[in-house]
């Protein structure tokens, strides 16, 4: 166990003693590394021997159990020929799905451009009804001007009573 007072030591000898751990290191690194090498040369050496007996060894089916080894194959093969059949018909309908899909997306499209050449014709008749129509500045400057005139053939009326009304006493005294 190291020591855990604190010592002074001189430049050289932290060095020397810095290099001494390091040369441990790598002495104990060594070392471990060559376990690891022999261990894993030892695991692929039991793998190599018992791939060779595998190889070496064919395995026993006994009595009767080729044949029935071979049913129980084929009822799988049967098994996944009917899932291939039904997988087929299950794609086939999909595709006659998106068929539909496609056909009902492009009779969307036609009917979006419909509505937006009928939403321009909308915009059109808005701007023609905009340019036509006197703007509520306009009409409140026409409404002034017919109460300006009205005003004014209010007054001129008065003033023709009044005339009249004089020219009705001439008329009676002379």
């Amino acid at each position: 166990m190291p020591d855990t007072n604190p010592q002074t030591m001189t430049k050289e000898e932290f060095n020397r003693e810095l290099v001494r751990a390091l040369d441990d290191l790598v002495r104990d690194a060594k070392y471990h590394g060559q376990l690891i090498q022999e261990s894993l040369a030892r695991t692929e050496e039991l793998r190599r021997q018992r791939a060779s007996q595998a190889r070496e060894t064919p395995p026993s089916y006994g009595n009767g159990a080729t044949a029935a080894r071979f049913d129980q194959i084929d009822r799988a093969l049967e098994l996944l020929t009917g899932k291939v059949a039904d997988l087929t018909r299950e794609v086939a309908d999909v595709k006659r799905e998106v068929a539909d899909v496609k056909r009902e997306v492009v009779d969307v499209k036609r009917e979006v451009a419909d509505v937006k050449r009928e939403v321009a014709d909308v915009k059109r008749d808005v701007v023609d009804i905009r340019e036509r129509m006197a703007t509520k500045v306009e009409l409140e400057e026409t409404n002034e001007n017919v109460k300006k005139m009205a005003d004014g053939y209010v007054n001129v009326n008065q003033r023709l009573d009044s005339v009249a009304d004089l020219l009705k006493l001439r008329v009676v005294l002379p």
